[in-house]
């Protein structure tokens, strides 16, 4: 059986909230399973808005290793820097990986 999550945690979570999410999606994924995620970096200019202190903008690739850690095969990783919706330059990074 695969299991396809497609998720973005980081735009509307808190900080703890995302990493129980994504904590709780890696646990409930089936071997051979996939998952995408797509998500901010703390790399850009989000830092300087103070909303930003309470969501989830990992440093530049914690996301990558903690599902490496946690038994996923990655099958493709980049980050790229961008606009955002608000005009502001901000690294995303797209994580696609297998849980073995």
């Amino acid at each position: 059986m695969i299991t396809l999550v497609v998720s973005s945690p980081c735009i509307f979570l808190e900080g703890g909230s995302a990493y129980r999410l994504l904590n709780s999606i890696m646990e409930h994924t089936s071997p051979g399973g996939i998952n995408l995620l797509i998500g901010f970096t703390n790399v850009g200019d989000f830092q300087k808005n103070p909303i930003a202190k309470t969501k989830l903008y990992p440093q530049k690739d914690y996301i990558l290793e903690l599902y490496k850690n946690n038994g996923f095969e990655v099958l493709k990783y980049n980050t790229k820097m961008g606009l955002t919706k608000s005009g502001e330059q901000q690294e995303k990074f797209f994580l696609l990986t297998r849980k073995n």
